[in-house]
């Protein structure tokens, strides 16, 4: 008894992005070296530096320091972007950047981190509240 001719693996097989939930960054690296046919393993460094990069980190170590310090009270945080903002590495000052364009009320009540902000009219308030704080 004959048994049925397998289809092409093309026309059985989706891409190993449907196969497998993946981030849409590791998907792409699979996806890209499948359309060359060759398999190419991905390492957990390059699947860690593509998920840091798609959500806008330089690094993996960049990413988990920024998760890290969101997970604080709102006072250690406030604390951990002024360290950030006043340092002398870019890493912070990016992470700076980072946290308060994604929390800009971690300028209110501060007036050191209203004024790297740029942010006038808090750091105006912030002076009413406390004018010796802000001269």
């Amino acid at each position: 008894m004959g048994e049925a001719a397998a289809a092409p693996a093309s026309e059985t097989s989706a891409s190993p992005a449907d196969r497998f939930p993946q981030p849409r960054a590791v998907a792409a690296v699979v996806v890209a070296d499948a359309a060359r046919h060759r398999p190419v393993p991905v390492s957990s460094a390059s699947a860690q530096r593509a998920l840091a990069r798609e959500a806008g980190f330089r690094s993996w170590p960049e990413l988990v320091q920024y998760v890290e310090a969101r997970r604080g009270a709102a006072a250690d945080r406030r604390a951990r972007c002024l360290a950030w903002a006043v340092g002398n590495d870019r890493t912070g000052h990016r992470l700076a950047a980072r946290a308060l364009a994604d929390e800009p009320e971690l300028v209110a009540g501060d007036p050191w981190l209203a004024c790297i902000a740029g942010d006038a009219s808090k750091r105006s308030a912030a002076h009413a509240v406390e004018p010796a704080s802000v001269a």
